[in-house]
C-alpha cells in the first residue's frame, strides 16, 4: 500500500520529532491490489463529478466539545461533524467503461477545512468480483479493496478514516456481472481532530503529561498493551478499549469497552477498530499508524448503572496485529492495591497511567449512583486519562487481570486525581444475557470468575467471508427470488478464508430462530491456504423457514468450523425474512420549509397501540413541528416548536410517558435521546387499520437553520412485519426421509447386494426432491428430481442408476421433498447365493430420536441361520 509522510511535532521534552509514515490499509486487515484508476487509463480525475460538502470551523467544533465538558455526564470524544445522506452510484458520481469490459463509478468529494475523511454505506452489497476503494486526493493513502465479503451482519460497511479534506470513492464491477452492485452512501465524517496530524490543529491533541505506551512505564505490561485499541462509533465518537478472553478460551473476539461510548444493537456495525495505534519513540506523543484497522461488530451486552459494554467484533483480528486476549477477574475480594491502565486520550497515540494507592469503592460518578458499583482512583502517579480515554480497562497490578473499565473523570497533568472504572464484578452479573458479561465470556456456565489473559500468537485463522442462497418454493411464491420468505427451502453454500493452511475443514450451521429446521446442518471445504475465499462443497447447508416465522423477522444460525489444525471457528451468520420496512429517508429540512417521508404498510391489522421513533439531526430543534398521518387521514402532531435551541433529537413517542418535550431544555446534543410524550396523544390511531401509506411531516418555521430527517419508524401492536409472499406448498426439505442400509457391495458366501428405492407422490401437487447420498466413504452425491401427482419413480441399484457410483460402496439417502410422498426401499442379493433381501422402510425425519431420548430394537438373533446387523442413520 502506499504510504505517506506527514508534518513534524513538538515533543514534550523540546525535542522536535522526525517525519513520519503511515500506511494504509483495508477495514479488515486484508491488502490487494491498488485502485484501478491507478493503472488503467480513465478519464482525467478532474473530469469526475465532485460532492461539495459544507465548510467546516474547527476551532468552533472543538470549542463546542470544550463547552460539553461542563455536562456532569461523561460522552465519547467527538472528532467528526457527519453529514446524513442517501447518494447512490445511479444519481451521482460518473460511471465509464474500462478495456476489460468491465466498468467504474468515480465520486470526489470535497469537504473544506476537514482533516480527515471517514464513510458509512448503509446499505453495501457489491456484485460478486466488485471490489471497492477509497483513497485520499490530498495524499497518497488508499483504502481497500473492500469485496462484498465486507459487509457487516448489518449489511452496511463503515470504514476508516482517510486524510485531507478530498477524497475519492471508486467502485469497480467487472464485465458479466449477474448482478449490479448496491451503494447507499448514508454518512459521511468531516473530521477536525487532526487524526493524521496534518496540521496540529490547536487544542486537538494528547496532554503533555501522557505517557506513550512504548516507554519504559509499560515493560511490565507488553501483552496487555496489545489488547488496546481505539475505536470509532458511527463515523463521529472515539473512545478506547480492550480484547478479552473467555472461559473456554476459544479467542472469539470479545471487546470490553464503555456504555456511554454509545455503542448499542442498532450501530454496532458502525465501529471500526484501530489495533497498534502508538508512538514510535517514547516522548514522541505522535507519530502512530492507523494500517492496522478492521470494520464492524455486534452489541452483545450492555447498561448503564455499571457502565458495561461488551461487542463483539465481526472479524478475528488479523495475526499480523500482534494482538493479546486480556484476563479478567469477577470476584468481590479485597480491593486492588496498585493499577494500570492503557487508553487513547483524546483519540491519540496509546497511553499509560499507573496508579500506586489502593482502590476504593464509590458509586456511579457519571449518574450520580447507584451504590457500590465502581472503583475510584484517588490519584496517579504517573499520566492521566481525558476524553477518548472512555470504556479502557483498568488491571490489577499484582494479578495482570482486567477488575474494571473507565467511565468517568476529570483528572489532569495539573490534577490528576479522582477517576472511576464500572467494576467487572458487577457488570459479569446482571437480569439478562444483553445486560451481563457472564453469558458470553462463561458461555458454560462452569461458575468461573477470573481467568488469565492469553496469547493467540502463532495460531492461524479461518475466515467467514459471506454466503449465497438459493430460495426455494416449489409453489412458486417469491421463488428464487433472493428474499428469504415463510415456508421456503433455503440452500447455504457459504465461503471461508485463512491466512495459513487448513485441512479437512467442516462446519456445522445450528439455528437460534424458532421456527427454523436446520434440514442438512452439515457441510465441507476444499483445503484452506492463504489466498482468497473458498466455496463450501455442495450440497452445502440447507435449512427450512416455517410458514409461522414471523415476515420482517432475522434468521440467526451459528456457523462453527473446525479443520485438523485447529478450531472450532464460530460465525454468527443473520439474514432478513422478507422485504424491510423502509421509509423514504435520510431527506433534508429546508430552512423555513418543510418535508414529508412516507411509509408503505402492506400488512393489515387493527392498531390497538401506536408509538413512533423519529431521529432528526436539526441545528435549532425549537423551530420544528412534527406531525404523523394514517392511511385513514387521522393526522398526530407529535412536537410542535419546543422552547429549546438545542441540536437533534432520537424520540420515540409513547402516550405513556411522563417526559413531556415542550419546554425541555438541558443544553445538551443531542437535544433529547429516549421516550417521551407526544404534543397529541397518539391513541387517536387505535381501532385504525395499519394498511396503506403512513406519511411523517417535519416542519422548519423559522429562518437560519436546517437539518435532515436521520430515520423513522412505526412501533405498533401488533408488531407490523416486512413484505412477504409466503410459500403454502414448501421448497426440496418441507419433508424429510432417510433411507438406511443402502449398498453396492458383495457379501459373504458369494452374496452381491444391491439396493432399490422408489417414491410416490400421493399429495395432489407437484413435489420437488432433492436426494443426497451419504456414502461411508467418499463425498456427499445429490441428484433432483420432480414427481408430478400421483407418479411413481423407482430406481433398482441405486447407487449406480441415480448416482453413478459404479465402484462398491453403501450408506444412506436423505431424502427431501417439497410435498409429502411414500418412500419405500429394499436391499437384496442379485446372486443366486446367499440370503434374501430386507424390506427397509424410509422413516420420516419426525420420527428420527432427538437428545435424551430412547428407543426399542425388536426381533435381534444370533444363530446359525439369522444375525442381526445394525446401523445409524
Amino acid at each position: 500500500m502506499a504510504s505517506r509522510q506527514f508534518a513534524c511535532r513538538l515533543l514534550r521534552l523540546a525535542i522536535v520529532s522526525c517525519l513520519f509514515t503511515t500506511a494504509a490499509r483495508l477495514a479488515d486487515a486484508r491488502t490487494g491490489a491498488p485502485p484501478l484508476s491507478h493503472s488503467a487509463q480513465l478519464a482525467p480525475l478532474e473530469q469526475v463529478a465532485v460532492l461539495e460538502l459544507d465548510a467546516i470551523d474547527r476551532e468552533a467544533l472543538l470549542a463546542e466539545d470544550d463547552a460539553a465538558k461542563a455536562d456532569s455526564l461523561a460522552k465519547p470524544l467527538r472528532f467528526a461533524s457527519p453529514v446524513d445522506m442517501a447518494l447512490t452510484p445511479a444519481d451521482s458520481g460518473s460511471w465509464e467503461r474500462v478495456a476489460d469490459g468491465g466498468r467504474v463509478w468515480r465520486l470526489r468529494i470535497h469537504a473544506p477545512n476537514a482533516t480527515d475523511l471517514n464513510f458509512g454505506f448503509t446499505h453495501y452489497r457489491l456484485a460478486a468480483g466488485a471490489t471497492l476503494h477509497i483513497w485520499s486526493e490530498d495524499y497518497d493513502y488508499v483504502e481497500g479493496p473492500y469485496t462484498a465479503a465486507d459487509a457487516s451482519h448489518a449489511g452496511d460497511l463503515w470504514t476508516p478514516v482517510v486524510p485531507g479534506e478530498r477524497a475519492v470513492l471508486e467502485l469497480y464491477e467487472p464485465a458479466g456481472a449477474e448482478q449490479a452492485s448496491e451503494l447507499v452512501i448514508g454518512r459521511i465524517g468531516r473530521g477536525y481532530r487532526d487524526l493524521f496530524r496534518l496540521d496540529e490543529v490547536a487544542d486537538a491533541k494528547a496532554a503533555w503529561c501522557n505517557v506513550d505506551a512504548v516507554c519504559p512505564e509499560g515493560d511490565g505490561w507488553r501483552d496487555e498493551i496489545r489488547s488496546v485499541a481505539r475505536i470509532s462509533i458511527s463515523g463521529t465518537y472515539l473512545c478506547s478499549g480492550t480484547l478479552i478472553t473467555d472461559v473456554p478460551g476459544s479467542f472469539t473476539p470479545y471487546f470490553l469497552t464503555a456504555y456511554h461510548c454509545e455503542v448499542r444493537s442498532y450501530n454496532a456495525s458502525t465501529v471500526v477498530a484501530y489495533w497498534n495505534f502508538e508512538s514510535p519513540v517514547c516522548g514522541m506523543l505522535g507519530g502512530g499508524s492507523l494500517a492496522d484497522n478492521q470494520s464492524g461488530s455486534i452489541f452483545r451486552a450492555g447498561r448503564q448503572d455499571n457502565d458495561v459494554c461488551l461487542i463483539e467484533l465481526e472479524e478475528d483480528p488479523d495475526p499480523g496485529f500482534g494482538v493479546y486476549f486480556a484476563g479478567w477477574d469477577a470476584r468481590t475480594a479485597t480491593a486492588p492495591q496498585a493499577t494500570f491502565s492503557a487508553h487513547h486520550p483524546q483519540g491519540d497515540e496509546k497511553m499509560l497511567t499507573l496508579n500506586d494507592d489502593p482502590l476504593t469503592t464509590t458509586n456511579n460518578c457519571n449518574l450520580g449512583g447507584p451504590v457500590g458499583t465502581h472503583w475510584n482512583v484517588t490519584d496517579y502517579e504517573a499520566g492521566t486519562t481525558e476524553g477518548g480515554s472512555s470504556g479502557s480497562a483498568l488491571w490489577d497490578s499484582g494479578t495482570h487481570m482486567i477488575v474494571g473499565y473507565l467511565s468517568a473523570g476529570a483528572p489532569a497533568c495539573s490534577n490528576p486525581i479522582n477517576d472511576c472504572y464500572g467494576k467487572l464484578a458487577v457488570g459479569f452479573d446482571g437480569a439478562s444475557a444483553d445486560t451481563r458479561l457472564k453469558d458470553w465470556l462463561d458461555p458454560g456456565n462452569t461458575g468461573t470468575r477470573f481467568v488469565p489473559g492469553s496469547d493467540p500468537g502463532g495460531v492461524g485463522s479461518i475466515r467467514y467471508e459471506g454466503f449465497t442462497a438459493t430460495d426455494t418454493c416449489s409453489t412458486g411464491q417469491g421463488n428464487n427470488n433472493g428474499v428469504w420468505e415463510p415456508g421456503e427451502t433455503i440452500q447455504i453454500a457459504v465461503d471461508l478464508s485463512a491466512n495459513s493452511s487448513f485441512t479437512s475443514v467442516q462446519g456445522t450451521v445450528t439455528s437460534q430462530t424458532a421456527g427454523v429446521t436446520v434440514v442438512d446442518g452439515t457441510a465441507t471445504w476444499p483445503n484452506l491456504g492463504s489466498g482468497g475465499a473458498v466455496t463450501s462443497n455442495p450440497p452445502h447447508f440447507t435449512i427450512r423457514i416455517g410458514s409461522t416465522v414471523a415476515c420482517g423477522s432475522t434468521i440467526q444460525l451459528t456457523l462453527r468450523v473446525t479443520a485438523a489444525e485447529g478450531g472450532p471457528f464460530t460465525f454468527q451468520l443473520t439474514n432478513p425474512v422478507g422485504g424491510s420496512l423502509q421509509p423514504d429517508v435520510p431527506l433534508a429540512i429546508p430552512d423555513n420549509g418543510s418535508v414529508t417521508s412516507n411509509l408503505v404498510v402492506t400488512q393489515n391489522v387493527t392498531l390497538s397501540d401506536v408509538n413512533v421513533r423519529v431521529q432528526i439531526d436539526h441545528t435549532y430543534v425549537g423551530d420544528l413541528i412534527v406531525s404523523l398521518r394514517s392511511p385513514a387521514g387521522t393526522t398526530v402532531t407529535l412536537l410542535n416548536l419546543p422552547a429549546c435551541g438545542d441540536s437533534n433529537m432520537n424520540v420515540t413517542f409513547d402516550d405513556s410517558s411522563g417526559v413531556n418535550l415542550q419546554n425541555h431544555c438541558a443544553g445538551t446534543t443531542p437535544w433529547y435521546s429516549g421516550v417521551a410524550r407526544p404534543y397529541q396523544p397518539l391513541s387517536s390511531f387505535n381501532g385504525q387499520s395499519s394498511a396503506g401509506t403512513w406519511t411523517l411531516t417535519v416542519s422548519d418555521n423559522a429562518v437560519g437553520d436546517s437539518g435532515t430527517l436521520v430515520d423513522w419508524e412505526l412501533l405498533t401492536t401488533p408488531e407490523l412485519s416486512g413484505s412477504c409472499e409466503t410459500c403454502t406448498g414448501g421448497g426440496p426439505g418441507a419433508h424429510t426421509y432417510m433411507v438406511g442400509g443402502i449398498a453396492h457391495a458383495p457379501g459373504l458366501e458369494g452374496s452381491n447386494w444391491r439396493s432399490k428405492v422408489g417414491l410416490l407422490n400421493r399429495s395432489g401437487a407437484t413435489a420437488s426432491v432433492s436426494l443426497t447420498y451419504v456414502r461411508g466413504a467418499g463425498a456427499l452425491l445429490s441428484q433432483s428430481v420432480t414427481l408430478a401427482d400421483n407418479q411413481l419413480q423407482a430406481w433398482d441399484d441405486v447407487a449406480v442408476t441415480l448416482f453413478g457410483v459404479s465402484e462398491d460402496s453403501s450408506g444412506a439417502i436423505k431424502i427431501d421433498s417439497g410435498q409429502p410422498l411414500v418412500v419405500t426401499a429394499r436391499t437384496y442379493n442379485a446372486s443366486a447365493s446367499g440370503t434374501y433381501g430386507q424390506f427397509l422402510p424410509g422413516v420420516d425425519e419426525s420420527d428420527a430420536l432427538a437428545t435424551g431420548q430412547s428407543g426399542v430394537l425388536s426381533q435381534l438373533a444370533k444363530d446359525d441361520d439369522f444375525r442381526t446387523n445394525i446401523g445409524f442413520v
